[in-house]
């Protein structure tokens, strides 16, 4: 892998940064505080994150609030990289969101192809392949940090004892063993235990199963319960659909009935209806009898005064005949005056008897027409008073029986009955097979046309269904009861317990099996490294050791004794590496991490070397060779290093191809 550019946006005293790198050697150049050491802490943050939590007990923060930015609302930036494959890939972060975006060479987003969002910080191991301690403890040496005082040593001798045997400098071989085989004692058990878990685990696996085989009896007659009560219920469900199809046939009966009532009902208006016209018409014609009686005799009447007053006519003008003789002869004395006033007399005489006669006769006459008329009249509104009261008890029944009829019609009672027989058969196909012969003729007698005999048959076949569903209902109750009484959450417990022990026994069974397996591959695996690295990673470190000590130490080994020895040419004799010089110390230390580089990490990407200050106890001498050294690496890998000495920056400038950039 190769770092190609970096940008910060914001990160500890940066701000807006932009350096971009060759593949070979980079010098980042820049005086104490000018944020050397917080651009090389933003190369591993944009591959690894930032750390959070709290405060250390030394008062250091974390990194994510140790590298906040100072002056900036942003904090993050991005960094490009090529790989061996020479795949290219941007990594951009948000620190503050949190936030990580992995851009390909056309800048396409492909986060979510390498991103855990749960683990934002696994993407450097996911591109590169090695974790984030791994890549600390090899090409990434941090300021002072190839410094291993005598306090310090066996840190060191620790760190190649493990690679010796596990081919990792932070992994302790005979540690790990240990710790498997204790593991395997305190966690399992063996062949001569009897308290550990696996132990009390059989212990109580016998003892569960012993308890669970008593009570499967009581387990297989509550089962029996249980598919009683089901039978029972499925009974009862039967009945309340038999019980509500025979009600729909007392509904369906009564229904027909309410038809038959209504229809005679209507025919009942119907008379009455017809009953009303005839009254009306009869009131009518005894109005019209009344008015032609009442002339009839007004007519009767007329004649009768017409024939008087002819006779009375006559008699007026006898009256006149006889005076007008009487007068005559009195004028000219035909007769005697005597003679001749007796006509005159006679015939007022029977004038005024004549009128007092017609007037008593009209008296009697207008009396007879009265009391004729006043009889006739009486009869006549005696009749028309007795049809309008019929007419008005006959008009007020019909609309009695209109309102009390008036929701619900014929037709209306008609359409539900077509309805609830639909409902009927629907429920019949339901429920057929469990029909008795009584309540199937039942049903066939639904096209009859008398149906109280139907209903009352219905009504029994009912009350008998109804008893029926209330003494299964009773019989269910106490089923349920004791099923409910009858404890079987101890089963059901145990079969948990007896579930949870053999997943425990069977996880305990697959870890010892596996710490079995770990313990004799640990073992395979640890002669395996110390055949394949210990031989290269001795000769590497060989190799460069003695280059950076200008062949003064040709020979440092690590043995089975877990120490690092060298042979001392002056003495030709083996000397501990504590035995060294602080500066000799980080040679080889630094000389081991390049055999780490080329061994441990063969299989992962080319990482560059990035170092700061990593010549700060090296003297001029020592200082050149490790450049040359590292002018040679940086053939095959990058390298970058920090420094505050311009003296190494000229130095390297002037010995070797480099690109400089300056922090100041």
């Amino acid at each position: 892998m190769k770092i190609d550019r970096l940008h910060v946006r914001g990160f500890g005293k940066l701000e807006d940064f932009t350096c971009d790198f060759s593949d070979g050697l980079n010098v980042i150049y820049g005086h104490n505080e000018s944020g050397k050491s917080t651009l090389m802490a933003f190369i591993k943050a944009m591959l690894y994150g930032v750390k959070g939590g709290r405060a250390g007990k030394n008062g250091i923060l974390p990194d994510s609030k140790r590298y906040m930015p100072w002056n900036n609302k942003q904090y993050g930036g991005y960094m490009n990289i090529k790989l061996d494959n020479y795949d290219f890939y941007r990594i951009d972060r948000d620190f503050f969101a949190n936030k990580l975006n992995l851009y390909d060479s056309s800048f396409n987003d492909i986060s979510d192809n390498f991103i855990d969002i749960r683990d934002t910080n696994s993407i450097g191991e996911k591109l590169v392949g090695l974790n984030e301690n791994l890549f600390e403890r090899t090409v990434f040496i941090k300021q002072m940090g190839t410094r291993i005082d005598t306090l310090t040593s066996k840190d060191l001798v620790d760190r190649i004892s493990n690679i010796q045997q596990s081919g990792f400098e932070d992994i302790s071989y005979i540690q790990a063993q240990n710790a498997l085989k204790e593991a395997l004692k305190r966690q399992i058990g063996t062949d001569r235990s009897y308290t550990r878990p696996l132990d009390i685990i059989n212990q109580r696996l016998a003892e569960l199963q012993e308890k669970k085989a008593d009570l499967l009896n009581e387990e297989k007659n509550l089962e029996e319960l249980r598919e009683k009560q089901q039978d029972i219920s499925l009974n009862i469900k039967k009945l309340k659909l038999k019980y509500r199809l025979i009600s729909r046939i007392i509904d369906y009966c009564k229904l027909k009935q309410k038809l038959k009532v209504l229809n005679e009902k209507k025919e009942e208006i119907h008379f009455l209806e017809e009953a009303v016209r005839q009254a009306q018409e009869n009131i009518t014609k005894l109005e019209e009898d009344k008015k032609s009686a009442i002339l009839h005799l007004n007519n009767n009447q007329v004649i009768k005064v017409k024939k008087l007053r002819g006779i009375d006519v006559f008699l007026i003008i006898c009256a006149i005949a006889t005076l007008s003789v009487g007068l005559a002869a009195f004028v000219f004395n035909i007769f005697s005056p005597l003679f001749a006033l007796i006509p005159v007399l006679l015939t007022l005489i029977l004038f005024f008897l004549r009128i007092r006669t017609i007037k008593r006769e009209a008296e009697m006459l207008q009396k007879e027409r009265t009391d004729e008329l006043n009889r006739q009249l009486s009869q006549f509104d005696e009749r028309i008073a007795q049809n309008k009261t019929q007419h008005q008890k006959l008009t007020a029944r019909i609309e009695g029986q209109k309102a009390k009829d008036r929701a619900e019609t014929p037709e209306s009672v008609g359409s539900e009955i077509s309805g609830l027989y639909t409902e009927i058969m629907r429920d019949k196909q339901k429920i057929e097979s469990s029909l008795t012969h009584y309540e199937k003729e039942l049903l066939e007698d639904l096209s009859k046309e008398s149906h109280e005999s139907l209903l009352v048959k219905a009504y029994g076949i009912n009350k008998n269904v109804l008893s029926d569903i209330q003494r299964w209902e009773a019989e269910y109750n106490t089923v349920a009861q004791t099923v409910k009484n009858t404890s079987i959450g101890s089963i059901s417990d145990i079969d948990n317990e007896i579930s949870r022990l053999s997943r425990q026994k069977k996880s305990l069974d697959s870890k010892g099996e596996a710490l079995n397996i770990a313990i004799s591959t640990l073992e395979a695996a640890a002669e395996q490294v110390r055949k394949k690295y210990v031989p290269v990673m001795n000769k590497v470190l060989n190799n460069t050791f003695s280059g950076l000590t200008s062949q003064r130490y040709s020979d440092v080994r690590t043995g089975d004794n877990l120490k690092i020895m060298l042979d001392n040419p002056e003495t030709e004799k083996l000397v501990p590496v504590s035995m060294l010089s602080d500066g000799t110390i980080d040679q080889i230390y630094f000389a081991l991490r390049v055999a780490i580089s080329e061994t441990v990490l063969q299989n992962h990407e080319c990482m560059p070397f990035i170092m700061d200050e990593p010549f700060a106890q090296y003297d001029d001498e020592r200082t050149f060779n490790a450049l040359k050294y590292i002018g040679n690496i940086s053939k095959k890998q990058q390298v970058i290093i920090f420094t505050c000495k311009k003296r190494e920056v000229e130095l390297i400038n002037s010995e070797f191809p480099c690109k400089i950039c300056s922090l100041t």
